[in-house]
C-alpha cells in the first residue's frame, strides 16, 4: 500500500514523457531525411534565404525540444525520488504536528505584530510617557523631601513594567531568544532586558519598603538603598527612544563610529596641554621660589602651581571655561616672553588644533553615517521608490514594461534628468542608457531591470568594476589569440590537403568555402 503513490507518480511521469516524445517526433519528422552526421551543402540546403531561415528555425526548435525533454526526464526522476522518500519516511504523530503548527502560527503572529509600525509607534509613546513620569516623580519627591513613592506612581510603574515585559515577550517569540540577544541589534535587546529587570527590581524594593513595620523600617531602608541603583537604570529608558527614531539613531551611530577618531583627538590635545603645562609650571615655580614674598605668588600658584593645575588652566582657556587673559596677565612678573608663549599657545590651540580636530571628527562621523546599514537601506529604498515612480510615468501602455519609444519620450523630462543627476548617471543619448539597462537584450525594460540597472550604474566606476573589466578584457584577448592560432592551423591544414582558402563566408555552422586544385 505504501508504494501505490510511487507507482502512480511513475505512471504519470511516463505517460507525460511519452506524450512529449510523440510531439517531438511529429515536429522533427520533416528533418529526418537530412541526417545530422552527414555533410550538407549549404547552397543545396538553403535554396533561398527563406528556406535557410526555416531550416535554422527547425534546428533551433529541435535542440530546444531535446533540452526540454531532458529537463522533463530530470523532473520525473526528482518527483519519483521525492515521492519515494515521503513514502518510506515515518509519519509524525498528529499531536506533534498540531503542536508544531500552533507554535509556528504563534511565531508568525508575533513576528507580524513586532514588525508592525503601529507596534513601534505605540511603544515609542510608552517610553516617552514613562520618561516624563519618571521626571515628574523625582520632582515631586524632591519638593516633598521624601524618598517614598506615592501609590499612584507605584501603580503606574507596575503598568509600565507589564508593558515592557509584554514587548520583550513578543519580540523574543517573533525572532527567537538567540537572535534577539545575539543577532543584529543585540545591544538594543540587552538594553530592553536591563530596563525590564530594573523595573521589576525597583517595584519589589518599593513594595518591601512600604509593607514593612516600624521595626523593619531600617532593614527596608537598607534594601531600598541597595536597589537604589535601579533608579539610575530607569534613566536608560529614555535611550530606547533612539531605537524607534531613525534620525536619532543615525546621529548616535555617527557618534559611535567617530569614537576612534575622538580618542586620538583627545590624546593629541592632552599631549599639547602636557607639554605647555610643564613649561609654564617650571617657570612659575622658579619665580615662586626666588620671590616668596611677592604679591603675584598667589595668582601664579592658583593658575600654574602644579602640572595638573596648569593643564586645567590651559584646558579651560582653550574651551572658554575661563577668560584666558587672566592667566596670561599672571605671567607678566615671570617675564614678557612667557606671556607671548601663552598667546602663541592660545593661537595654536584655537586656530589650528581645534579646527583640525573638528574637521577630522566631522569627517569620521559622516563616513560612519554613510556606512551605517540602516542609512544605506533607507537610501536604497528611497532610490527604489523614485525609480518605481519614474517607471510608472514612462509606462504609458500600462503593461508593466517600457520600450525604447516610451523611454525616449521621457528621457528629456525634468524628473528624469533630476533622477539621473541624483544617481550620477551620465549618458550621451536615450538609446545608450536604454541598452545599458536592458541586460537580457530583449529590447524591453521591466521595473526590476530599470531599478536594479540604475542602482548598478550609480556613481563612478568602482575599483572592483575596473578590475573586473580588466580581467574580462584579458580573457577576451586570450580567446582572440587562440582563435587566431586555430585559424592559422586550419589554413595550413587546408593548404597541405591541396585546398586554397578564398574567404570566411557567413554560412551556417561556420563552414569554410574551399576550392579544390
Amino acid at each position: 500500500m505504501a508504494h501505490e503513490p510511487i507507482a502512480a507518480a511513475l505512471r504519470s511521469s511516463t505517460e507525460d514523457h511519452e506524450l512529449d516524445s510523440q510531439q517531438t517526433a511529429a515536429e522533427v519528422q520533416g528533418d529526418e531525411d537530412t541526417p545530422l552526421s552527414s555533410p550538407v551543402d549549404p547552397a543545396a540546403e538553403c535554396g533561398s534565404s527563406r528556406q535557410c531561415a526555416r531550416t535554422s528555425q527547425r534546428r533551433t526548435r529541435r535542440a530546444s525540444r531535446v533540452s526540454y525533454d531532458e529537463a522533463l526526464e530530470q523532473a520525473a526522476r526528482v518527483h519519483f525520488e521525492r515521492t519515494a522518500s515521503q513514502a518510506v519516511m515515518p509519519k509524525k504523530d498528529e499531536q506533534t504536528d498540531t503542536q508544531s503548527g500552533l507554535l509556528q502560527t504563534l511565531q508568525q503572529q508575533a513576528e507580524l505584530i513586532a514588525s508592525s509600525p503601529r507596534f513601534d509607534f505605540f511603544f515609542l509613546l510608552v517610553i516617552i510617557s514613562n520618561s516624563v513620569l519618571l521626571g515628574v516623580q523625582l520632582e515631586i519627591s524632591s519638593l516633598a523631601g521624601t524618598a517614598e513613592t506615592q501609590a499612584g506612581f507605584l501603580v503606574a510603574n507596575f503598568v509600565y513594567a507589564v508593558l515592557f515585559t509584554f514587548e520583550i515577550g513578543v519580540r523574543i517569540v517573533a525572532y527567537g531568544l538567540k537572535k534577539y540577544l545575539c543577532g543584529q541589534g543585540w545591544a538594543w535587546g540587552w538594553l530592553d532586558v536591563i530596563v525590564v529587570v530594573s523595573s521589576w527590581v525597583e517595584l519589589a524594593a518599593e513594595l518591601a519598603t512600604q509593607s514593612g513595620g516600624d521595626g523593619e523600617a531600617s532593614s527596608n531602608l537598607r534594601i531600598f538603598r541597595i536597589f537604589r541603583v535601579t533608579r539610575l537604570l530607569q534613566t536608560v529608558r529614555s535611550l530606547r527612544v533612539i531605537r524607534f527614531l531613525s534620525a536619532l539613531r543615525t546621529l548616535v551611530y555617527s557618534m559611535v563610529g567617530a569614537t576612534k577618531s575622538l580618542f586620538w583627538i583627545l590624546l593629541l590635545l592632552g599631549l599639547v596641554l602636557y607639554i605647555f603645562s610643564i613649561l609654564f609650571t617650571d617657570a612659575a615655580g622658579h619665580y615662586i621660589r626666588t620671590n616668596p614674598n611677592s604679591t603675584h605668588v598667589d595668582d601664579l600658584d592658583h593658575y600654574f602651581g602644579t602640572v595638573t593645575t596648569s593643564m586645567s588652566t590651559l584646558y579651560r582657556s582653550v574651551l572658554a571655561g575661563v577668560d584666558w587673559h587672566e592667566p596670561a596677565d599672571s605671567l607678566y612678573p615671570v617675564g614678557a616672553e612667557w606671556v607671548q608663549l601663552f598667546n602663541f599657545f592660545i593661537a595654536l590651540a584655537v586656530l589650528a588644533l581645534l579646527n583640525v580636530m573638528t574637521g577630522v571628527f566631522s569627517s569620521s562621523a559622516i563616513r560612519a553615517a554613510e556606512q551605517n546599514h540602516d542609512v544605506m537601506m533607507q537610501n536604497r529604498t528611497a532610490l527604489r521608490d523614485a525609480a518605481a515612480h519614474l517607471f510608472q510615468k514612462m509606462d504609458m501602455s500600462g503593461f508593466g514594461t517600457i520600450t525604447i519609444t516610451e523611454f525616449e519620450a521621457v528621457y528629456n523630462d525634468e524628473d528624469m534628468k533630476a533622477f539621473l543627476e541624483s544617481l550620477e548617471i551620465s549618458a550621451t543619448d536615450a538609446w545608450t542608457l536604454f541598452n545599458s539597462l536592458n541586460l537580457d537584450g530583449n529590447h524591453v525594460l521591466t521595473l526590476e531591470e530599470f531599478t536594479e540597472g540604475c542602482l548598478l550604474l550609480r556613481g563612478n566606476a568602482r575599483s572592483v568594476d575596473v578590475f573586473a573589466l580588466k580581467q574580462q578584457n584579458k580573457k577576451i584577448r586570450e580567446q582572440v589569440s587562440n582563435l587566431t592560432k586555430l585559424h592559422q592551423e586550419m589554413h595550413e591544414l587546408l593548404l597541405e590537403r591541396g585546398g586554397v582558402v578564398t574567404r570566411w563566408p557567413s554560412l551556417p555552422h561556420g563552414k569554410l568555402e574551399t576550392i579544390e586544385t
